[in-house]
């Protein structure tokens, strides 16, 4: 397992991102397995500005522990079919 000063060493640094890159709520994923690599990430959704349209984005704030950067993301997430489908990626800070 990941030794869990690495984890939040990392989830501060993406929480201190995600205060200056994303707008409103956050809401944050942390997975690790057993051979001591983790992914954070953290999220804000944005709904349509229409009701009735399925389509909503999500801007993600990406890290797994074998990156040394920390990745940037728009998603559309269509929820009629269950499609998501990275429209944006780029890497915003290098270790």
């Amino acid at each position: 397992m990941p030794m869990f000063d690495d984890v939040a060493e990392k989830l501060a640094t993406l929480l201190d991102l995600a205060q200056q890159e994303l707008e409103g709520r956050i809401s944050t994923r942390i997975r690790m397995w057993e051979d001591g690599e983790f992914e954070i990430r953290v999220w804000h959704g944005y709904a349509s500005p229409r009701p009735e349209d399925p389509v909503r984005l999500r801007a993600v704030l990406r890290h797994h522990s074998t990156d040394d950067y920390v990745e940037a993301a728009i998603m559309k997430i269509d929820d009629t079919v269950g499609e998501k489908k990275i429209v944006h990626r780029e890497t915003i800070m290098s270790s």
